[in-house]
């Protein structure tokens, strides 16, 4: 059984001189969250056009489900690529009713799919009368209705206010929990470090990383210390082996051990050199900073 729902080979998109997409290569991984992280101008958009059939590759190739594409691969793949669109007058419900119209879904899909939404108790308001956050959870409501395999969501909190993105968060997961693979473009970097379980980050159209988020963030072990003799805490820090690097950092030093060594250790070598530490920390270098390495 093939467990890949995506496969992405050197996909390139050019538009005449300029290269939107440049060579892009990644795989997704059915039951996954993943995230396609990159800033505005990174490709995303237009790689989410392809896969999705609107805009035909310059080269390179893809296939959904194991097999080259066609239309009707895309039965099984659910997606919101812009603003929601819903006749503004009439209700969820009735917004509902023409999606599932549309899709040749039995209405009796719509009560439940409201209910995991958390709309279930507004049904009957008019979708004007929504708020931004209300809107896009119908919109994954109308994308998700015929429970495709594969849920595809473009920017989903972008302009949310914060109660909004928490909800479509908890959503997301809540989604992914039954088994629904998602695919999530995103800029914004805690958003795929809160939510996704693998990613590729793109810049100008390149992938500079893909594979497990965790991957993303595994580095040498970092700690941040601090003695009441910062002076000769940082001499003797600059003498002892496994320290693989030394930085002031926030009125203390943030150091990196190699290989195998923790804070207990360092906390030892420390106190054989009569310097006591008056902080020992943990130090987990954030996604974003992880994401600005890459892309310098």
């Amino acid at each position: 059984m093939n467990d890949v729902v995506l496969e992405i080979n050197a996909l390139t998109k050019k538009y005449q001189s300029t290269v939107a997409v440049n060579g892009l290569s990644f795989k997704v991984q059915k039951g996954s969250i993943f995230g396609m992280l990159g800033p505005n101008g990174s490709g995303k958009t237009t790689t989410l056009g392809m896969i999705l059939g609107v805009t035909l590759p310059t080269t390179g190739n893809f296939k959904w489900f194991g097999k080259p594409f066609e239309a009707s691969l895309l039965r099984r793949v659910g997606a919101i690529l812009e603003t929601p669109n819903f006749y503004p007058y009439l209700s969820a419900q009735q917004n509902m009713e023409v999606v599932a119209k549309i899709k040749n879904v039995d209405h009796s899909a719509i009560q439940q799919v409201l209910e995991l939404v958390g709309l279930a108790t507004r049904k009957h308001d008019p979708f004007r009368a929504y708020s931004l956050g209300m809107k896009q959870r119908l919109a994954i409501a109308a994308a998700y209705v015929n429970r495709p395999e594969v849920l595809l969501l473009d920017e989903p909190t972008n302009g949310l206010d914060p109660q909004g993105i928490a909800d479509v968060r908890t959503l997301i997961k809540d989604i992914a929990s039954h088994g629904t693979t998602i695919i999530l473009a995103s800029h914004l970097l805690d958003e795929v470090e809160k939510v996704c379980t693998d990613a590729v980050v793109l810049k100008q159209g390149t992938a500079l990383f893909a594979g497990p988020v965790k991957n993303l963030m595994t580095q040498e072990m970092s700690y941040e210390i601090a003695a009441l003799d910062m002076a000769l805490l940082k001499k003797v820090i600059l003498t002892l082996e496994g320290i693989t690097l030394v930085n002031d950092f926030n009125k203390k030093l943030l150091v990196k051990l190699s290989d195998g060594l923790n804070g207990a250790w360092l906390n030892d070598a420390l106190h054989k050199h009569q310097v006591v530490l008056t902080h020992l920390s943990e130090y987990h270098k954030s996604l974003e900073k992880h994401f600005l390495d890459l892309i310098k």
